[in-house]
């Protein structure tokens, strides 16, 4: 039996969709078909890949076909084999927990109406991969104690005991749900843990938003960023966070300060250029501290981070967007949601061909300046003079921006385009801009 499962442990699309969303067209079969799709595979789950058909037929839809055990035959597309999967805009699909066999896939393009599929015999070539997945079973034993709660202000601790069942893990998850507590099914299907640990006993959440959360801790397999629990996942603890903020709203002033009175972090120096940015950004609610006070700038910042802070900078009005299944790896009721969905409706952000954005992923100084760039509306294409930035590359059109603002003054002769930043390196860069522009 082949299972089907929305899940977000793996890079997959969460399909939803209506019959009155496709259009109603009708086109004779036409020479061109649809190129062969690409398979990604782990373990026992096939992802589908395909390029936009660019041939001459007008169609209003994209089916996915999947037969198990030998490839199809001239009749199967019109007799025996119906589309696993239609869509009118995506271009990838997963198969999720799949027996094991060989399964041979066919993308086609033609007339969705009513769940009756139409084909136009634009077909593409057959693609196939033999699953042979041996999964590890682990019977469910006495589960995790109910974990703990420290809270400050805005920010919760989740504290727990060291497991001492019978089951063999290698790692702690932990859960958080916002609004309502978990049910049935939340942990296998929609909930996917926020921090893994092979050893802590204790992770805390930081800058929650008001509202009441829900928390569990269980125990089971992490490997190569795929969770399996075991069932041993704690009774659930809540906590409401009533928090007032005592930083003032961000604000996208002219003026610039460049002087201090009070340094606002113990870890940063008010007299040099690190210290001056950290001080001016907290002022302007952009970037703030951690709970113990400090500024921590050798931290990486991470996309979704930075997202924020350049909305922040700019003062453009966040919005309590939803997904709506954008980016199937960014998760609605997390803290970041409304900046990364922000962005994206702003046009500042669009994510990988994959449907990802991946929130987590420390940025890189391409994609912050890229991201700058559209936050502020720069002109783009504008000279430098950086060795390892060739014509060609996707972001030369964004290096200008690094030069004639200095965002990066360490960087004088090469921009290093790749490499990942911290928290010191992307408050200098808006201050730069900010006091330059």
């Amino acid at each position: 039996m082949i299972k089907y499962k929305k899940t977000l442990a793996i890079a997959t699309i969460l399909i939803s969709f209506a019959g009155s969303a496709f259009l109603n067209t009708t086109k004779a079969q036409t020479d061109s078909t649809m190129s062969t799709p690409r398979l990604s595979t782990y373990e026992n789950n096939i992802g589908v890949l395909w390029d936009q058909y660019t041939g001459s037929a007008t169609f209003n839809a994209y089916a996915v076909f999947m037969k198990k055990g030998s490839d199809f035959t001239a009749g199967d597309l019109t007799i025996g084999i119906t589309p696993i999967y239609v869509s009118n805009t995506k271009i990838q699909y997963t198969f999720e927990d799949l027996d094991n066999g060989i399964y041979y896939f066919k993308v086609g393009v033609g007339n969705y109406e009513n769940g009756r599929w139409q084909s136009y015999g634009n077909t593409s070539d057959t693609v196939n991969h033999t699953v042979n997945y041996t999964t590890t079973t682990v019977p469910q034993t006495s589960k995790m104690s109910t974990p703990r709660l420290s809270t400050y202000e805005n920010n919760i601790g989740v504290l727990w005991d060291q497991y001492t069942g019978s089951a063999t893990f290698n790692a702690y998850a932990v859960f958080m749900k916002k609004g309502s507590d978990f049910t049935e099914g939340d942990l296998a299907i929609s909930i996917t843990p926020l921090y893994v640990s092979t050893n802590e006993t204790q992770y805390t959440f930081r800058n929650l938003e008001n509202d009441t959360y829900y928390f569990k801790i269980g125990v089971g397999n992490y490997e190569n960023g795929r969770w399996q629990s075991y069932g041993n996942t704690s009774d659930s603890v809540s906590h409401t966070v009533n928090y007032e903020s005592k930083i003032p709203p961000a604000e996208y002033e002219d003026e610039v300060l460049t002087a201090f009175q009070q340094n606002p972090f113990p870890d940063t120096n008010i007299n040099a250029l690190e210290g001056k940015a950290a001080a001016e950004l907290y002022r302007r609610a952009v970037i703030g501290g951690y709970p113990d006070g400090e500024f921590k700038g050798s931290r990486s910042v991470n996309r979704a981070e930075a997202a924020k802070f350049l909305l922040l900078a700019r003062k453009i009005e966040v919005k309590d967007l939803r997904n709506e299944e954008r980016f199937w790896d960014v998760l609605d009721g997390q803290w970041y949601t409304k900046y990364v969905m922000t962005a994206a409706d702003k046009g500042i952000i669009s994510g990988y061909p994959d449907g990802s954005f991946k929130p987590g992923n420390t940025v890189n100084t391409a994609e912050f300046l890229k991201m700058l760039t559209l936050t502020f509306g720069l002109q783009q294409n504008l000279s430098y003079t950086y060795s390892d930035v060739s014509a060609g590359a996707w972001f030369a059109k964004y290096a200008g921006i690094a030069k004639k603002y200095n965002l990066f003054p360490k960087r004088s002769t090469r921009l290093y385009p790749a490499q990942e930043l911290t928290r010191e390196e992307v408050a200098v860069a808006i201050y730069q801009y900010l006091s330059n522009r």
